[in-house]
């Protein structure tokens, strides 16, 4: 592991979780053009989040895809923070816009979001699996939870909500996570719960955390350079 920033514990906090998952060619493509660096931010308390961005059409014609990565992204938000935080991502929506979604935003603005997240207090935790063969992004996606869950319950989370997906994806994870705590991998007392992004702010943090760690593994830092002073990184390869 990575330490990008020394982080602490939080008793009264909670953990929510998103992934983003890339093929390495079409980042790279995405990175060019970006615009000015961001301004410094300030770390922050811990949220976590995660959002699957599939890519894995293949055709024929077409020869095989380089293999990707999948970036499972946590931050930790305390519970005397939470409601602020809230109010703050909230007013960077745009007229008629439910959500703030990495992907779905230009340079320019994204470089508002990191600027306006910066000014949050929080810290985190991103894993970073590469290697991932197209079509097996949900066997990524376990192998990152695993480890970004351990990594939570070592800080003293007990609560952590991923983002939800579709009722059987959040079935296979909530398998999962009561598999590791069969396991004693993860403490019997972590609770884990899903909901959907639309209706919790919070998620976005982990979102855009996950979104800028990505653009960073292609070698552009333009947006995850200050960000990554509030987070933990681990790398891993897929085998």
């Amino acid at each position: 592991m990575l330490a990008a920033a020394a982080l602490t514990p939080v008793r009264h906090g909670s953990a929510l979780l998103t992934a983003f998952g890339s093929n390495l060619r079409r980042l790279a493509a995405a990175a060019a053009g970006i615009g000015k660096s961001p301004r410094a931010c300030r770390p922050m308390r811990p949220t976590v989040n995660a959002d699957a961005d599939r890519q894995d059409r293949l055709h024929r014609r077409i020869p095989p895809r380089p293999r990707g990565l999948y970036v499972l992204a946590a931050v930790i938000v305390a519970d005397t923070e939470a409601d602020r935080h809230r109010e703050a991502l909230r007013a960077l929506l745009y007229r008629g816009q439910v959500r703030l979604h990495w992907r779905d935003e230009g340079s320019q603005r994204r470089g508002d979001l990191i600027a306006a997240v910066c000014g949050l207090r929080h810290t985190g935790a991103v894993v970073i699996a590469a290697g991932m063969a197209p079509g097996r992004q949900e066997r990524a996606r376990r192998k990152c939870i695993e480890r970004l869950l351990r990594e939570l319950a070592s800080r003293g989370i007990a609560e952590v909500t991923f983002e939800r997906r579709h009722k059987d994806l959040d079935a296979h994870d909530r398998a999962m996570v009561a598999a590791l705590q069969r396991q004693q991998s993860l403490p019997a007392a972590l609770r884990a719960s899903w909901q959907a992004a639309a209706s919790e702010p919070l998620l976005w943090l982990p979102d855009i955390a996950a979104g800028a760690a990505s653009l960073a593994e292609t070698g552009d830092e333009t947006y995850w350079k200050e960000l990554s002073k509030a987070f933990s990184v681990e790398r891993f390869w897929l085998r």
